[in-house]
């Protein structure tokens, strides 16, 4: 396997996601945002930036300097991404089911009945979610299910354990196909403020219930994000009339972050922090690429590893703060001997 593409492909997941989050954070200051939300959420960029810089240094140091073979079973899997992406593309234009369930369809079937090649599937899924504004034709999405396919494979020993990297690397090959063929994301309208607190509830919703699927109820990420999804879609077309779409797409990237592992996301409480984070951007970077599919896995895995920043930042000061404290109690132990003799 080409080292420089996998460094290509740990470059453009870096990229997508710390440029979605400053372009937040740009919307935030234009739509006179309090200071009080546009400060912390300013600050988040370097935990966002500490975790990638550790990822490169510290988790996968022999992914940039081992070369690997092309298997059969990454032939495949780049098969099933294209796969994925255009059965979700023809199910939700075609058949008029949407995004979102098609792709929680796809998501469901692949985890019951293909388990081996779920998150292949589910990766190609989120790019049929695109528009057909955005990729009017299955070529477009054929080229960018293969681009996607190609950066799974790239990056399939980094950022591990992420809910949401699947979207990221979906977003990755949406926008390469988009420069390719010259067709362009949309951008939409500010959701208005009044919907925020409907968007952080259902946004905490959907990735604690989530993540009690996957820890408690031992099902796979897959098959609990496409359930989340599924049922919160359906469920809110009868409770809110107006807003069910937006409110639907933020149920769906949530289960996106819900998706991330122990060893990156502790527990349900932390898991709130991600939500949190995740219904924020989700309002401030919807006049962004709107229409391209793997926005939502990519929102909620900038949350998810700013969360994980977050967390190890803490754990970083606390044994800082920890080891100056015994040295100083070595110190004073040491001064208090020699004056006793």
């Amino acid at each position: 396997m080409n080292i420089r593409g996998v460094r290509l492909s740990y470059v453009g997941i870096t990229l997508v996601t710390t440029l979605l989050l400053i372009a937040s954070l740009k919307e935030m200051y234009l739509y006179g945002s309090r200071f009080i939300l546009l400060l912390p959420m300013t600050l988040l960029i370097f935990p966002l930036l500490f975790v990638k810089r550790r990822e490169w240094l510290t988790y996968n140091p022999h992914v940039f300097k081992t070369r690997q073979k092309w298997t059969k079973d990454d032939c495949l899997h780049v098969c099933l991404v294209i796969i994925g992406s255009i059965i979700t593309y023809t199910l939700s234009i075609d058949f008029d089911l949407g995004p979102i369930l098609a792709a929680a369809l796809v998501g469901m079937f692949s985890a019951l009945f293909l388990p081996n090649y779920q998150n292949a599937l589910y990766c190609g899924a989120f790019v049929g979610m695109s528009c057909s504004t955005f990729l009017p034709n299955l070529f477009c999405i054929l080229l960018a299910g293969l681009l996607t396919g190609i950066t799974y494979i790239l990056s399939k020993a980094l950022f591990n354990g992420f809910g949401g990297k699947l979207g990221a690397i979906a977003l990755i090959g949406t926008l390469m196909t988009s420069f390719i063929t010259g067709y362009y994301p949309l951008n939409a309208r500010m959701p208005s403020k009044e919907i925020l607190h409907l968007l952080i509830f259902y946004a905490i919703l959907a990735a604690v219930l989530t993540t009690f699927f996957i820890h408690r109820v031992k099902l796979s990420p897959v098959l609990s994000s496409a359930i989340v999804s599924l049922s919160g879609t359906l469920l809110l077309t009868s409770i809110h009339a107006h807003s069910e779409d937006v409110l639907s797409l933020m149920v769906m990237c949530a289960s996106f972050a819900g998706m991330s592992s122990h060893e990156r996301i502790p527990n349900e409480g932390y898991m709130i922090v991600v939500a949190l984070i995740a219904a924020v951007l989700f309002k401030y970077s919807q006049p962004f690429i709107d229409n391209a599919g793997g926005k939502l896995g990519t929102i909620a895995f900038a949350s998810a590893i700013t969360t994980h920043g977050l967390i190890q930042s803490t754990y970083y000061l606390q044994q800082q703060i920890s080891a100056k404290k015994k040295h100083h109690r070595f110190k004073a132990k040491l001064l208090s001997s020699f004056q006793i003799k």
